[in-house]
C-alpha cells in the first residue's frame, strides 16, 4: 500500500480536483445544518459516491478508526444530552439522536476526504490548492503528509511483523482492548524513530535541491473544468437542497 490513489476511470476520478475540494468544504458547512433524517439522506448519497468511485477500498483500510470515532462520538453526545424522553438507563431519545447525528457528520466528512484522496492524484490536488491561492510551501507540506501516510502504515506493519518474529507483541485476539493497547506500546519507539529519520532525510534532500529558492513555479500537469464538473455541481446542489428540504419537514 504505497499510494492511497485508486487507479480507475470512474466519473468521480475524471472530475476537476477543485470541484472535489469545493464539495468537501461545502459539506463541512452543510452537515451542521441538517437534522438526523437529512443527514441519513446525505450520508446515503456519499455512500453511493464511495461505491461508484471504488473509494470504499480505502475505507476498509481505516474501518476500525472510523468505527471507533463513530462509537466514541455517539457515546459522548448521548451521555451529554440527558434531557428528554428516557430510553434505556442514562440514555434519552434526544441524546441518542444527537449522538447518531454527530457520528454521521464525522464519518461523512471523513468519507468525502477519502473520496478526494482516492480519486485525485497528489500532483493534481497540489495544482488545485495552488490555484485556490495557497502558498506552494504550504501545499507541498500538506501533499507530502498525505504521501507519508501509507508509508508510515507500511512501516507499522513491518515493525509489527519483525517484533512478532522475535516473540514480541504476539497479541491475543481475545485480550481486552486495554491489554491490546499496552502490548502495542513497544511499537511506538521504532515507529517514531523511523518516521523522524525519514523526515530528516527528506529535509536534507530538499535543502540539497534548493527547495523554495524560486518565487514562482511551473507545473508539468494542468487541470481544467469540463461539462462533467458542471453536472456534478448540479448534482451536489440537488443533493443539498433535498437534504435541507427533508430537514424542514
Amino acid at each position: 500500500m504505497n499510494n492511497l490513489y485508486i487507479e480507475n476511470q470512474s466519473y468521480i476520478h475524471l472530475l476537476d480536483p477543485r470541484i472535489k475540494l469545493m464539495f468537501f468544504i461545502v459539506s463541512a458547512v452543510i452537515v451542521f445544518f441538517l437534522d438526523l433524517t437529512g443527514m441519513f439522506f446525505y450520508s446515503a448519497n456519499i455512500l453511493l459516491i464511495l461505491i461508484i468511485s471504488k473509494s470504499y477500498l480505502n475505507v476498509f483500510k481505516v474501518k476500525y478508526i472510523m468505527l471507533s470515532i463513530f462509537i466514541f462520538s455517539f457515546l459522548i453526545w448521548s451521555f451529554a444530552n440527558s434531557t428528554g424522553t428516557k430510553l434505556i438507563g442514562p440514555f434519552t431519545t434526544e441524546g441518542v439522536e444527537e449522538g447518531l447525528l454527530t457520528g454521521l457528520r464525522l464519518i461523512s466528512l471523513m468519507s468525502i476526504g477519502i473520496i478526494m484522496i482516492s480519486t485525485t492524484k497528489i500532483e493534481d490536488l497540489s495544482i488545485a490548492l495552488i490555484k485556490f491561492g495557497l502558498p506552494y510551501k504550504l501545499v507541498f507540506s500538506f501533499t507530502t503528509t498525505i504521501r507519508l501516510i501509507p508509508i508510515v502504515l507500511d512501516s507499522v506493519e513491518d515493525i509489527r511483523n519483525a517484533q512478532k518474529l522475535r516473540g514480541i507483541g504476539n497479541i491475543n485476539r481475545k485480550a481486552s482492548p486495554i491489554k491490546k493497547l499496552k502490548e502495542n506500546v513497544p511499537l511506538l519507539i521504532p515507529i517514531i524513530a523511523k518516521t523522524l529519520k525519514r523526515t530528516n532525510d527528506l529535509a536534507i534532500a530538499l535543502e540539497v535541491k534548493c527547495f523554495g529558492i524560486m518565487d514562482t513555479r511551473t507545473q508539468y500537469n494542468s487541470i481544467s473544468f469540463s461539462k462533467n464538473d458542471g453536472l456534478f455541481l448540479v448534482i451536489i446542489f440537488v443533493m443539498i437542497s433535498i437534504s435541507l428540504y427533508i430537514r424542514g419537514l
